[in-house]
């Protein structure tokens, strides 16, 4: 089900983009302020908000039961975070799809970059316990080539190979939020909570240009596809007509054989075999020539009458 765009989408996106980062931020002074760098992740592209989500998780748990538990619920509101913000970012020449199917979309694409990105959190967890260089070198590598082959999953396929220009959107993201954590390492409080709210709108317009490239995408796939159909359903009634005409060409040859047989009768034929042989053939006013295929090799016996 398609939806059209509303009129103020781009500034619930940006409120949403901005926001989330800016309340983290205050929350962050408060309870763990030695986490401030976290909070312009919060409405990041795809694959860095489940990064984020995933180092909250690795350091503020107390058992495994619990870590299951928190890990479902942030799966859950990270997969409808980002089917909002599909929705909100999503091109204004292209139908927006509905609610239920981004968020289903928004959850199960948090659900596989979780599986996949969960290795690398955890290395990064042993770099913040155990501070040794190559922790960070051993997991941020790998972890930008996955984040730029996943972050059009939350928008199309997995399977489909996504533009270069999306290459550039994430790479300029960790770029962007990478000197974002450092400012807010470095700021005050006041001061941080704007930083978070800058890079927030910077996340705003990297939804806004990673999802109109997937949105457009999706719309020319299922444009040739509804194409594709057309043409094959075009091509089917050309073939029925096509074989309609034969069967017609075949009936008018076998009239013609009739008629040259039974030249003062009046020919109807009811039926024609495979190979344009007639299947019931009576001539009235001369006589009833039927003739139907053999039950045991399917030649065709005549019978007169």
């Amino acid at each position: 089900m398609m939806v059209k765009r509303g009129r103020w989408t781009g500034w619930r996106l940006a409120a949403l983009a901005a926001g989330l980062p800016m309340i983290e931020a205050v929350l962050i002074d408060v309870f763990a302020p030695s986490a401030r760098a976290l909070a312009p992740q919060a409405s990041a592209l795809g694959p860095f908000g489940v990064f984020h989500d995933l180092r909250w998780l690795l350091v503020y748990h107390r058992s495994w039961s619990l870590f299951i538990v928190e890990l479902t619920v942030a799966i859950v509101i990270r997969g409808v975070l980002i089917g909002l913000f599909v929705r909100e970012a999503w091109p204004e020449d292209q139908p927006k799809p509905a609610a239920r199917a981004s968020i289903a979309r928004g959850i199960l694409f948090t659900l596989g970059a979780a599986v996949v990105l969960g290795p690398w959190a955890i290395i990064m967890f042993a770099e913040a316990v155990i501070p040794v260089s190559w922790f960070f070198f051993a997991a941020i590598p790998p972890f930008l080539i996955i984040a730029v082959l996943i972050d059009h999953a939350s928008v199309s396929s997995w399977l489909r190979r996504p533009p270069m220009r999306v290459f550039g959107l994430v790479l300029l993201s960790f770029l962007v939020l990478s000197i974002g954590g450092a400012l807010m390492t470095l700021s005050t409080r006041p001061a941080g909570v704007l930083v978070a709210g800058a890079v927030g709108l910077f996340n705003a317009y990297a939804w806004r240009a990673t999802v109109g490239i997937g949105g457009r995408l999706r719309g020319e796939s299922a444009a040739r596809d509804g194409h594709e159909a057309a043409s094959r359903q075009h091509d089917d009634r050309k073939t029925g007509a096509d074989r309609q005409g034969i069967r017609r060409q075949l009936r008018r040859r076998s009239h013609v054989r009739l008629r040259a047989r039974f030249p003062d009768a009046t020919v109807l034929v009811r039926g024609l075999l495979d190979d344009g042989r007639p299947l019931a053939v009576q001539a009235r006013g001369h006589r009833l020539a039927d003739e139907r295929p053999d039950r045991k090799d399917g030649s065709a016996s005549a019978r007169a009458q």
